[in-house]
């Protein structure tokens, strides 16, 4: 297996993208500095890896993901981590116990709202830092979309 993976420096909160066919390894040379890239940015936390069977895929997946597209998608897909969550529980309790009504889906919404805060305060509680912040949500659109019939 071949591994792209990303470490979030705890000390300037910056990303820093990698390869490496033995992730527990390259992992554990980043933590004792045994990494130029990274020494001066210690400590360092896995935040996200894909594993791929090709080693050109994988080489080119963390050639993309050192570009600002693929930083916006790293970002992205940690933002929407806790987001997901919530959308998950509230599907899994409705599908479980087999929802019908208005009601109903909604008492299952306000659940899995409630998971998905617990998992934001426990993740804050680790880090020190907030989730939610001016810098990670995306603002309300300031004009109304316009849907238009499709045969008007």
């Amino acid at each position: 297996m071949f591994y792209v993976y990303v470490l979030q420096s705890l000390k300037d909160r910056g990303f820093c993208a990698g390869y490496s066919d033995d992730l527990k390894r390259r992992f554990a040379e980043h933590g004792n500095g045994g990494v130029i890239s990274t020494r001066n940015r210690l400590p360092l936390k896995l935040v996200y890896y894909e594993a791929s069977c090709n080693q050109q895929d994988a080489l080119h997946r963390e050639k993309y993901l050192k570009t600002a597209w693929g930083k916006r998608y790293i970002k992205t897909r940690l933002r929407n981590y806790l987001m997901g969550r919530a959308e998950l529980s509230t599907r899994q309790i409705a599908e479980t116990t087999s929802l019908t009504g208005m009601v109903e889906n909604q008492v299952a919404a306000k659940t899995g709202g409630r998971i998905a805060q617990r998992a934001r305060r426990e993740l804050e509680a680790k880090t020190g830092q907030n989730v939610v912040t001016g810098d990670n949500f995306l603002p309300l659109p300031t004009t109304p979309k316009t849907i238009v019939p499709a045969h008007a």
